[in-house]
């Protein structure tokens, strides 16, 4: 299997794991769900993302800034954040052109779960 390829599929599993509501974190309200999205970063000062988004973590450089440069992983976690009862666990793991590493991708799962 070409890395690339391994990629998108390991990136497509962490999207499966996400849309389908991986609690990583005790939450606090009853029927809250937190959602790890492992994508690009999220653009958290959208007022629709700002009260639910959790502290994430940027797995590419070993950092806290999940600035997301590309717009893909904001554009994921609008989608999810419709639901009243999300909070959303950013993860980055791409960079500024949308590539990630395998390794990066395994630890943001790892994380999550």
């Amino acid at each position: 299997m070409k890395l690339a390829m391994m990629v998108r599929f390991l990136l497509l599993a962490a999207v499966v794991l996400a849309v389908s509501g991986v609690t990583v974190a005790a939450a606090p309200r009853a029927d809250e769900i937190i959602v790890a999205i492992i994508d690009s970063g999220m653009d958290d000062d959208l007022p629709q993302l700002v009260d639910r988004a959790l502290p994430g973590r940027n797995f590419r450089e070993g950092t806290m800034d999940i600035k997301d440069l590309v717009g893909h992983g904001t554009f994921m976690a609008g989608l999810i954040a419709t639901s009243d009862n999300v909070r959303i666990l950013p993860l980055k793991v791409t960079d500024e052109n949308g590539a990630a590493r395998v390794h990066d991708v395994a630890a943001a799962i790892r994380y999550a779960v």
